[in-house]
């Protein structure tokens, strides 16, 4: 049988997948924020089982380090766990 997963997060050769750039995603999303004038932007971190929660945060701090400004501060995350092992 044929499949194609969506963004599986691990075990990449075992399948077709499609994923986007969290990264990205959220650098841009932050960027846009800012932009538009907000000044207390925070960020809801999940599960640190899922490891895509660390690069989406990655990407919300460095756009937040890339406006290079004293008003704005990176604020703590709230964490949200939601993982339950099999």
């Amino acid at each position: 049988m044929r499949y194609v997963r969506v963004g599986p997060g691990f075990e990449l050769d075992r399948s077709s997948y499609v994923t986007i750039d969290d990264y990205r995603a959220t650098f841009e999303m932050t960027e846009l924020l800012i932009q538009r004038g907000h000044k207390h932007i925070g960020f809801i971190k999940g599960d640190a089982h899922q490891g895509v929660s660390d690069v989406r945060f990655n990407g919300y701090c460095d756009a937040i380090k890339n406006i290079n400004s004293p008003s704005m501060k990176i604020l703590s995350p709230k964490v949200i766990s939601v993982f339950h092992p099999a």
